[in-house]
């Protein structure tokens, strides 16, 4: 029978347009009841109310938002006097992340040029007789809405078609959520190192069941992705994923032989890529010195944040290298400096046994040590460790004009000015000023010039007159 009032329609094209409807459910804020709590008693009434809309005003409409009459409805017939006052409140909807509209559902089929019919959806199993109603269940949309997919949580699904993204199921609690069936795909062994590849494809369905904070458990980088920003937050997943652990799976790529060599360029061309399982601390566990620009990228957590592969300290190098890093270290510096620092060196070449420079180096280091591109300092501290050698072994400055150290090229003493104006660094690491002022200074000494033909004496001394009054005495 057409409870309806309006002219009927098969169950086939009831339901045809289903699936184009249960997107808006949100924006109705109607959602489908589940469960089986007791029912209005319909047949006790039949006769009564011709028509389904008599109580249920505008639901196919959608000028009321009330989709069950209220209890004062039944007070125009149970008033205690005519009938036996009832007490009846309308059944609760369960919380549910399935969507349907009435109205929605009610125009699309109109558009098509199809009937519509409230027993199409709510007569109870296949009898049409009037008032035999029960609730419509997902079961019963599927009679007409058949699933495309070959399971409920196939791959290649619609979800939209029949539920809610996970933010607009308020009613939800995390225990429900928590829940949640998991696809096949999910269980597989691979899954954990490829899904990332489906999130990008399928990142849509991943919003039904999933929030940033479910990428972010593991991904430390999760803000810089844009799958995971496309998610909503949910305090509801924040508090199921609260102290859980992340979980890892080494790529094959890491399992190659000399993985520990060739991963650099490979870090430098995708370092997104890194920082879906390595933070700049994890590489910091080998790149102790500067290291490479790419590990600026990767984002940076605290140091007992659960999240980023630790690494242990891979060996890069061969085991005979420690013996023959020489040459390398000389012409590749930089290199070394990915992983090292200077106290790398000298805690190995400063003890006892250690040799930096060949057996023979102390007899013929006057060179290497003049040269600007030498680099003594890094081991050495040319004010105490020169000296102190020089002056034990009596070839250093003693405050008077012994030139021992220059012994070697006669007349040292008369053109040593030439070298002093070249590298006047290189004669502090054994001279001090007043070496110098004993034959230089304009009081007490030699008052040998020390200055060049060109000098500008007036105008330097505007400069800082302090500086010349250590050998001459200018100022006030």
């Amino acid at each position: 029978m057409n409870t309806s009032g309006g002219p009927r329609m098969s169950r086939k094209s009831t339901m045809v347009i289903a699936a184009l409807t249960m997107a808006v459910a949100a924006a109705t804020g109607v959602q489908a009841i589940a469960g089986r709590a007791p029912m209005f008693p319909h047949e006790e009434h039949e006769g009564l109310f011709p028509l389904c809309t008599g109580c249920h005003v505008g639901i196919e409409t959608g000028v009321s938002s009330e989709v069950f009459p209220d209890e004062r409805s039944c007070l125009n017939c149970h008033d205690g006097v005519v009938e036996e006052a009832v007490a009846w409140a309308e059944p609760q909807s369960n919380p549910s992340n399935l969507s349907f509209s009435h109205t929605v559902h009610m125009e699309r089929q109109q558009s098509a040029g199809e009937e519509w019919d409230c027993a199409g959806c709510h007569g109870e199993g296949s009898r049409p007789e009037l008032m035999t109603v029960e609730r419509a269940s997902p079961e019963g949309c599927l009679t007409c809405h058949a699933h495309e997919a070959p399971a409920h949580l196939a791959e290649d699904r619609d979800c939209a078609a029949c539920h809610t993204v996970l933010p607009e199921a308020t009613g939800l609690t995390g225990e429900v959520i928590a829940a949640f069936p998991q696809p096949a795909s999910h269980s597989e062994p691979d899954f954990q190192g490829s899904h990332g590849g489906l999130a990008v494809e399928e990142g849509s369905s991943c919003a039904f069941c999933h929030s940033q904070e479910s990428c972010t458990r593991c991904h430390a980088n999760g803000a810089a992705l844009p799958t995971v920003r496309a998610l909503a937050t949910d305090a509801r997943v924040a508090a199921i994923v609260s102290g859980t652990a992340p979980n890892y799976v080494e790529p094959s790529t890491h399992q190659d032989a000399g993985w520990s060599e060739l991963h650099g360029q490979l870090a430098i061309e995708e370092s997104v890529s890194c920082g879906n399982c390595h933070t700049e601390s994890s590489c910091r566990e080998c790149h102790t010195g500067v290291g490479p620009a790419a590990l600026n990228t990767l984002p940076s957590v605290a140091e007992d944040d659960p999240r980023g592969v630790r690494v242990s300290v891979l060996a890069v190098h061969r085991p005979e290298f420690s013996g023959q890093h020489g040459a390398a270290a000389a012409v590749a510096a930089a290199s070394c400096e990915g992983c090292h620092t200077s106290d790398t060196c000298t805690t190995c070449h400063n003890s006892p046994g250690g040799g930096f420079h060949p057996g023979n180096f102390l007899q013929m280091h006057g060179p290497e040590s003049y040269g600007r591109e030498s680099d003594c300092a890094s081991c050495h501290s040319t004010e105490v460790f020169c000296r102190s050698c020089h002056v034990s072994t009596g070839m250093g400055p003693e405050g008077n004009l012994r030139v021992a150290f220059h012994s070697a090229q006669p007349g040292w003493l008369l053109g040593h000015g030439n070298a002093a104006r070249q590298g006047l660094e290189n004669c502090a690491s054994c001279h001090r000023q007043v070496d110098c002022m004993q034959c230089h200074a304009a009081v007490g000494s030699w008052r040998i010039n020390p200055h060049g033909p060109d000098f500008e004496a007036d105008r330097l001394s505007t400069k800082n007159v302090s500086a010349c009054n250590l050998c001459h005495r200018v100022g006030p």
